[in-house]
């Protein structure tokens, strides 16, 4: 029976959808999967679990490897930061123009 099984990897690192939602899987996920079929993956209690028809050999190891949404940054939150900056480069410069302009010895008679 288990001659008819392989360890191999399932998904590689990175950003993947499973069951409509974006995942973020930290390392590559391995699973025992029967030789030449594709293995069915599942989204259980913010895990993903390989559906290979095997049973848990405990009840208390937890099936599958733990998973984080995906966090994608959106064009908007980018345009924000770049106004932040842009405050943070020219509001220095005002200032020294400002105190410039109030110490110039032409002004002065």
């Amino acid at each position: 029976m288990f001659a008819d099984y392989q360890y191999k990897k399932i998904l590689s690192a990175g950003d993947h959808t499973i069951d409509g939602k974006t995942i973020q899987l930290k390392q590559d996920f391995y699973a025992t999967v029967k030789k030449g079929t594709k293995p069915a993956l599942k989204l259980e209690d913010n895990r993903l679990v390989v559906q290979n028809g095997l049973q848990q050999v405990s009840p208390s190891i937890k099936p599958g490897v733990a998973v984080s949404e995906s966090k994608t940054t959106t064009s908007s939150s980018k345009s924000k930061g770049l106004d932040v900056m842009w405050l943070f480069c020219f509001l220095p410069a005002g200032i020294l123009y400002l105190i410039f302009k109030q110490t110039d010895p032409k002004r002065r008679k």
